[in-house]
């Protein structure tokens, strides 16, 4: 078996990182017609050609076609290029037209070195993910288009319980950095460690960071760190903070920053629950100072609660460029094999997947922001990071307004374009955003407490019907002991119920339509338009509509449907798991 290293997909990995997957990567050749992967399988394991040629046999419909389509993974003269087979290939079996070489990653093999050392298993894991999806980007071929890479992350969630490995501290006991004198500590983070300082040249204080100890051997890390001073250097905005220096001292490198007194969005969030009015001020405001970033060609990449910080008079600032990635291809390459850029929890699908980035990556990061601030929870959750980043890839929130009804439809609808799934589909630039938001500004002022939701807010109308029924009794009791009384008027006459002011108001309701679907969680469109995730209530005009729901691993479900003009249209759909041709059960494909 050759080295890891003799191969063009290895060749820049430490010798640390090539002895631990040499660990969990079997080395396998296959010769010309021999089965690789057989349909039906069982297993997660995750094939990496590196030479050769794979041919997939599909069962087709006509009787008696078993020709073989080839899917061309690799040429025979080049290494590279690579093909991920997750549990089984979409169809049929993969063979080895030409004499291939396989790497298979198994599960099993993995999870004992999750056991043994989990840090390197996700480095693994994230490695193998980052790499997959560089060298598929690179080919055309339909087949491969087929795949979705985050599979790799599916076929092995749930096994990463947490990153382990020490980390080595940037204290600083006394002293400083030049001519910066360090009053107290800030906060730590995966670069280092940010201090207050002060700057007596000058006369003020600073926020100094100072980079982990341990990263300046690597030359990529400490490349990254330096290139936040030269983004963040390059922007000049009120809501971006300002760097003033970057230097290095006592083994370590540093940058001196804008000092900014006031919290992060997470220390706020703890504390109290934000009004719309100002959760839209908020994201107004980041929404614009990212648009400025991006139009100088910086991507943050790194956008949550804990780089943003609240001031005093409401105004926000945006810090922590250490990650940002610039649009330069002048630029070396920032980003090493096997390691993710950004905070799980607040990443888009194109960063989990390793693809090019750009500001629209960021409004997906915003919109989680806002998500959490309008409904308390989270868009994207999970137990461990692969359910996160598997979720980010795969999972459709339902909208704010269903999880909090407090929250403006207008609003909502913002922040789940935000959260779409494809780059296109979202807000083109931070502008449009803040646009968009300006637009619905017109919202009370109470903070937007999560509303569950069997209870449904109060119509206005509500406030005046003590007031009516109390004049309705006085003129009750004006007629009984007030008014003369004709005696002859012993028969009390027929009529017709009178209706309350709560019934003739139910008239008045707005025609909606009710969607709910076993499993919970299908996307809903109506009109082509996607509106939300069941369970839903939509307000629609009345009339006829159509509606399609779409959940992975289900078959899609639609139809026509007459809106009643007054009123709530229940709509109740079991959605039916896609089925294997042949197989007995009702097993969903993938």
């Amino acid at each position: 078996m050759r080295n890891l290293r003799d191969y063009e997909i290895f060749k820049n990995y430490s010798d640390e990182l090539l002895t631990e997957l040499s660990k969990v990567i079997i080395e396998k050749e296959f010769e010309e017609n021999e089965i690789i992967f057989r349909e039906g399988d069982e297993g997660d394991s995750v094939y990496i050609v590196t030479e050769g040629e794979i041919a997939i046999k599909r069962s087709l419909d006509k009787p008696g076609d078993e020709e073989k389509t080839i899917a061309m993974i690799e040429k025979g003269d080049f290494f590279g290029e690579m093909a991920l087979f997750d549990k089984q290939p979409r169809s049929g079996s993969a063979y080895a037209v030409k004499k291939s070489r396989v790497f298979i990653l198994k599960n099993e093999d993995f999870l004992n070195l999750q056991k043994k050392d989990p840090h390197t298993a996700m480095t693994t894991l994230i490695t193998i993910n980052r790499v997959m999806s560089e060298r598929l980007r690179k080919t055309s071929k339909s087949f491969l288009s087929s795949f979705e890479f985050g599979n790799v992350l599916s076929a092995i969630r749930g096994f990463i319980k947490g990153a382990g490995g020490k980390e080595e501290k940037a204290d600083i006991k006394g002293g400083g950095f030049g001519r910066y004198q360090i009053t107290g500590e800030l906060g730590r983070g995966s670069m280092g460690v940010v201090y207050r300082a002060y700057d007596p040249q000058i006369g003020r204080p600073i926020a100094l960071k100072v980079l982990r100890q341990d990263r300046i051997s690597s030359e990529a890390f400490v490349l990254r760190f330096l290139t936040e001073g030269k983004a963040i250097g390059r922007l000049s905005h009120p809501n971006i903070v300002s760097i003033y220096d970057i230097g290095q001292g006592r083994g370590t490198i540093y940058l001196a920053m804008e000092f900014i007194e006031g919290e992060t969005l997470n220390q706020v969030m703890e504390k109290k629950r934000l009004g719309l009015k100002e959760i839209v001020s908020l994201g107004i405001q980041m929404a614009e100072t990212l648009d400025h970033a991006h139009q100088k060609r910086i991507v943050h990449r790194d956008v949550k609660p804990g780089n943003i910080i609240l001031q005093a008079n409401g105004q926000i600032k945006i810090t922590d460029f250490g990650i940002a990635h610039l649009e330069d291809p002048s630029m070396p390459q920032q980003t090493q094999a096997g390691e993710i850029l950004g905070t799980p929890a607040y990443m888009s699908p194109e960063q989990v997947l390793s693809q090019p980035v750009d500001g629209r990556s960021d409004l997906f990061s915003l919109g989680i922001i806002l998500y959490e601030l309008t409904t308390g929870t989270r868009p994207f959750k999970g137990d461990n990071m692969a359910a996160i980043l598997n979720a980010v890839i795969l999972f459709h929130p339902m909208e704010p307004s269903t999880l909090n009804p407090a929250i403006p439809v207008g609003l909502s609808q913002i922040i789940m374009k935000c959260l779409n799934k494809r780059p296109e589909d979202r807000f083109e630039r931070g502008r449009s955003l803040a646009e968009a938001l300006k637009k619905n500004m017109l919202f009370e002022s109470d903070p937007p407490a999560v509303i569950p939701p069997a209870i449904k807010k109060k119509p206005r109308y509500a406030l005046f019907i003590p007031a009516g029924i109390a004049i309705l009794l006085l003129g009750i009791l004006f007629y009984h002991f007030i008014l003369p009384k004709d005696k002859s008027q012993n028969v009390v006459p027929k009529t017709e119920p009178v209706q309350t002011i709560e019934q003739k108001m139910e008239k008045a309701i707005s025609p909606s339509l009710k969607v709910e679907s076993a499993p919970v969680g299908a996307q809903v469109f109506v009109n082509d338009v996607l509106r939300g995730n069941a369970p839903v209530t939509l307000e629609l005009p009345a009339g006829k509509h159509h509606v399609r729901l779409t959940l992975s691993g289900y078959i899609n479900w639609e139809t026509e449907i007459q809106l009643k003009e007054e009123g709530e249209t229940p709509l109740r759909v079991q959605l039916k798991p896609m089925v294997k041709k042949g197989t007995k059960d009702a097993r969903p494909i993938w």
